[in-house]
């Protein structure tokens, strides 16, 4: 079973992504929302509450099925690595792919498709209850 976000992390306003869904692409980012009936995401057929896909993991954590960690990790990236962007200002598409770079000015960084740098230190927030650079995923995670 894949990584699911723990029903204990997830509240309103927690960033999502979305694996498995037959109303929202796969990959997507999504954020949680409350209404007061209850906490969903918004898909192609207006909402979809997750209730529906609380379940168990190996562990016997309460997750939400199809529900991950859509930044990387404080921690789990490296200059060098690719990453893929996701509503960083600026020039940066959705989607955009690049390296992360390292040096003494900025320190981690990600260079945008303008040359403008955006230090992963500016990034960082707490996401589902993990620090993580907000913006940001591995490559091989996107």
């Amino acid at each position: 079973m894949c990584d699911y976000l723990k029903v204990s992390t997830v509240s309103a306003g927690t960033a999502v992504r979305c694996l498995g869904f037959t109303c929202i692409p796969d990959g997507e980012i999504r954020i949680v929302r409350d209404t007061g009936n209850g906490l969903f995401i918004n898909c192609e057929e207006g909402c979809h509450y997750l209730d529906g896909q609380f379940d168990r993991d190996n562990a016997g954590n309460e997750v939400y099925v199809g529900l991950s960690q859509p930044y990387a990790i404080i921690g789990s990236v490296r200059a060098g690595d690719a990453v893929v962007t996701h509503g960083l200002s600026g020039s940066f598409v959705d989607g955009d792919r690049t390296a992360v770079q390292e040096d003494n000015i900025h320190g981690l960084h990600v260079v945008s498709p303008t040359g403008d740098h955006h230090p992963l230190s500016a990034q960082i927030a707490d996401n589902a209850g993990e620090r993580v650079y907000v913006g940001i995923a591995l490559a091989g995670n996107d």
